[in-house]
């Protein structure tokens, strides 16, 4: 067994090798850490396996038998050649009619619901699916990939379009682990104050306050109940302005005050999942340590400022919404100059740490890369610098003449 492990002592990568045959060293799996990802760590593991294997005097590596695309060009890269012939094949599915992807979800939920529900409230219960327009495709060496720019929430869902997709890659890369335990943490975290920042609740007016709480929680009061109007769980606005971290207040803010408004989807969660339960590759690009140094950098002043601004939320959704969906990035970051999170320096930083992470995959073919949608901007750029041809991949007419009438590019 080869073992690789990060600066931190963490796994990154292993190798299983079998040493016993006389003449070869047989390669029979290798594997890299999804929550430890160390660019190219499962290489640096397969040149020790070489220099081990010669110098052993073996007179060549048995690579295994699988023929897959990704698995070949995996060996290729590092001469393997064919001892026997074969026959390389693959499955792929028959194409999918229209909406086939909702009537799978409708199977689903005709499995796990009880007998006694309706047809309307079967399709009620279903999310609504939208094109995915904030996608880029890049092509390098006659491989391709894609990268796109998510939401953290959303008021539809892309399941279909991801499905879709998928089925066209075999990695799939994350800005950081999205898994239940590291969403866990970062809410532990959160919640636990550290005291090098003031709370929240001590930098506002209290009318100010009185305003936020109107806004994320909606009506309230005994004719709000009575006409059934109130939000039953309304979030404790007060509660994490004066007890969690700066970062985690606002993002709880925001996403109660966007649950009101009916956005109960998030789109780089939705492509989490989907990419488990198709069985791909899934690698977060940033430990869970430096997506909370990220948050924890999120400057105290644009929270307050965002908080003060509450007024111009819904304005502020609804032209977002639009310009995702037409898959327009410069007309949506142009509403989110102020958006906390999104500043020169959390940008800047993270994107050259992905741009480094996720070439080797991008390089190799067949991936797709989620990023927030704020990185976009530059990293096309950096891709482009890369030797990378980027172009958006609109998923239907009508986003390619709307991309044509303001004179975006696209495929």
């Amino acid at each position: 067994m080869l073992d690789a492990v990060d600066a931190e002592g963490n796994l990154a990568a292993s190798l299983l090798l079998d040493d016993a045959p006389r003449r070869f060293c047989s390669y029979l799996i290798g594997a890299h850490s999804r929550t430890h990802y160390t660019p190219h760590a499962a290489d640096l593991l397969f040149a020790h396996m070489l220099r081990s294997a010669k110098e052993a005097g073996k007179e060549y590596v048995h690579l295994g038998l699988g023929v897959n695309d990704g698995i070949r060009r995996f060996k290729t890269k590092w001469g393997g050649r064919p001892a026997l012939p074969y026959v390389m094949a693959s499955w792929r599915e028959t194409p999918r009619e229209t909406g086939s992807e909702t009537i799978s979800s409708l199977v689903r939920i005709l499995l796990e619901s009880p007998s006694d529900l309706s047809k309307r409230q079967i399709f009620d219960s279903l999310p609504q699916q939208r094109p995915f327009a904030m996608l880029w495709e890049l092509t390098k060496n006659g491989r391709t990939s894609w990268i796109g720019g998510t939401a953290h929430f959303f008021c539809y869902s892309f399941e279909a379009a991801f499905r879709n997709l998928f089925e066209r890659v075999d990695t799939v890369l994350f800005e950081g682990p999205l898994d239940a335990d590291s969403l866990d943490e970062v809410a532990r975290i959160g919640k636990t104050p550290d005291g090098r920042h003031p709370p929240l609740i001590d930098l506002l007016e209290e009318p100010e306050i009185r305003l936020l709480e109107r806004i994320v929680q909606g009506p309230t009061g005994k004719l709000a109940r009575f006409l059934n109007a109130a939000n039953p769980n309304p979030a404790d606005v007060r509660g994490l302005l004066a007890t969690t971290r700066h970062w985690y207040a606002f993002f709880s803010l925001w996403t109660a005050y966007l649950e009101r408004q009916g956005w109960n989807q998030s789109v780089d969660l939705c492509a989490w999942h989907t990419a488990l339960e198709m069985g791909k590759s899934v690698i977060g690009m940033e430990s869970l340590e430096e997506q909370v140094a990220s948050l924890e950098s999120v400057p105290l002043g644009r929270v307050t400022a965002f908080f003060r601004s509450c007024r111009s939320w819904k304005g502020y959704a609804r032209r977002n919404i639009h310009s995702y969906l037409d898959g327009d990035l410069e007309g949506m970051l142009g509403t989110s100059t102020e958006f906390p999170s999104r500043t020169e320096q959390i940008i800047d930083g993270r994107n050259q740490r992905f741009r480094e992470r996720m070439r080797p995959f991008l390089e190799e073919g067949r991936a797709a890369v989620f990023v927030g949608s704020a990185h976009m901007l530059q990293l096309r750029d950096m891709l482009a610098e890369d030797g990378f041809t980027v172009r958006q991949a609109y998923p239907t007419w009508r986003h390619r003449l709307r991309a044509a009438i303001r004179g975006r590019n696209g495929g």
